[in-house]
């Protein structure tokens, strides 16, 4: 009931009873509005047009139209009441038909995800549920939609109290799309670090759940959603080692000695002595080939070799392999 209504009703119960001009000028109100009111309290069951005088308006006891406005609001609160149970039974049974279709852990504690779609749908309801912690290993580049469409879930955990760190390649300070993304991560509160390489693609949910691709080289072909304890805090110990090793985003990694290695070209060294290719090395560092071939140039610059070869036998001398 607004103002002019309770203004019309209680005029109303004071006179036993008004005729609607005589209610036009008893609140100085436009007649048009006058008979919205009464329109509205006749709706209400608070009063009642004369059956002598259609123009007089006589009041309804309070304590009858009380007494059936608040039933007529009890019924229709039982109603939306009833709706809302059959809502909720409805969305347990969907709730409980996707978790038998989308989500059975096998006995092992893995459970593998078909395609990049429910790979992506597991992500966004992980994140939705989290309450504590968020970690991610976060090797490559990303396009700059990509990583776009990712900030509203990111916003919304951040906004729920959840950390999160995520652990970048050093190159990603090369790749405006990425830099740009971890420095958005960071003023909105995220923790970021970057390493010369990271071993795969990584998101531990609470220290309960992790996700790892099945393909590190493609990850469209699926996931596997990890919740067996050991393999977990293997996952988890991975991460924290890579995490103490890595540098802050936005500050310079320290310097080497003269003489000594910095940690990128040392994961340049290991993994050529592994048999990779300098593409392949690439791939590893999240750099181009050229830049690959540059490092290699310099180190054997450095160690005063004439091959690759003696390269590698030089550097395994020092006890940098």
């Amino acid at each position: 009931m607004d103002g002019l209504e309770e203004s019309v009703y209680r005029q109303i119960l004071r006179t036993s009873g008004q005729r609607v001009h005589e209610l036009t000028a008893a609140l100085d109100a436009e007649e048009s509005t006058v008979r919205e009111a009464i329109g509205r309290l006749a709706d209400m069951a608070l009063i009642r047009r004369s059956w002598q005088d259609e123009d007089l308006v006589l009041p309804i006891s309070p304590e009858v139209a009380v007494g059936a406005l608040l039933a007529d609001q009890e019924e229709r609160l039982l109603r939306e009441r009833q709706e809302l149970e059959r809502r909720r039974a409805t969305l347990a049974q969907l709730v409980s038909e996707y978790t038998t279709v989308g989500f059975v852990p096998g006995d092992n504690g893995v459970q593998r995800l078909e395609g990049i779609d429910a790979v992506r749908t597991r992500i966004e309801e992980l994140v939705c549920r989290s309450t504590e912690e968020i970690v991610s290993f976060n090797p490559g580049t990303y396009e700059a939609q990509a990583l776009e469409a990712g900030r509203s879930t990111d916003r919304s955990a951040l906004e729920r109290g959840v950390v999160l760190r995520g652990l970048y390649l050093e190159s990603v300070r090369n790749h405006p799309p990425t830099r740009e993304h971890a420095r958005w991560l960071t003023e909105s509160g995220a923790e970021v670090r970057t390493n010369p390489v990271l071993p795969l693609p990584l998101l531990i949910f609470d220290r309960e759940t992790a996700l790892i691709p099945v393909n590190p080289a493609d990850r469209g072909v699926g996931a596997l959603v990890v919740t067996g304890s050991g393999m977990l805090c293997a996952l988890l110990a991975l991460f924290e080692r890579y995490w103490e090793e890595a540098t802050p985003f936005g500050e310079d990694r320290p310097e080497s000695p003269d003489g000594e290695l910095t940690a990128g070209d040392r994961e340049v060294l290991r993994l050529l002595a592994k048999g990779l290719t300098d593409e392949a090395v690439g791939r590893q560092l999240g750099v181009s080939q050229r830049t690959v071939r540059r490092r290699i140039s310099d180190l054997t610059d450095q160690l005063g070799a004439g091959s690759r070869f003696q390269m590698g036998v030089l550097a395994s001398r020092r006890g940098w392999l």
